[in-house]
């Protein structure tokens, strides 16, 4: 059965969402901090594979101002194996930072009655670290007070 989404488009019950937010890592320390902020137009995809390997699902999505996307997947994908994946940032904070692709669960054979599935968060990493990242990593105790 089909149902109205919020843009008016139709959305069948078996059709899931997945979000996320795509921030930049201005610290290269793998999380986000307080000087880590999230990337507008980012590029963000979902991929599902079959058995065989074989591509059977992909669909591209930009985060919104506030770098969150949220991307539509057609159906149940409990035989597949589903990837969400930052692709690219229109930002100068665009080198792929550790944390890019993560598993999305696509099955309702799973107990998750939901069909919103959340993923990420993925990072970039700036082109330089900000000079403010040193004590930031100093609350997190990553800094090694004898290198200061």
């Amino acid at each position: 059965m089909a149902v109205m989404g919020i843009n008016g488009q139709s959305v069948e019950e078996n059709d899931f969402f997945v979000s996320g937010k795509v921030y930049c890592d201005t610290c290269h320390c793998g999380f986000i901090t307080e000087a880590s902020h999230y990337i507008p137009g980012a590029r963000v995809a979902v991929r599902c594979m079959d058995e065989a390997d074989n591509q059977i699902f992909y669909r591209e999505e930009k985060t919104d101002d506030n770098g969150v996307f949220r991307i539509r997947v057609n159906g149940d994908h409990a035989q597949d194996s589903c990837v969400a994946e930052a692709l690219s940032s229109p930002t100068g904070c665009n080198t792929h930072a550790y944390t890019n692709v993560g598993p999305v669960y696509l099955t309702h054979n799973n107990g998750i009655r939901s069909n919103e599935r959340w993923t990420g968060p993925f990072g970039f990493k700036s082109n330089e670290v900000l000079a403010v990242c040193q004590s930031v990593m100093k609350q997190y105790t990553m800094l090694d007070e004898t290198a200061v």
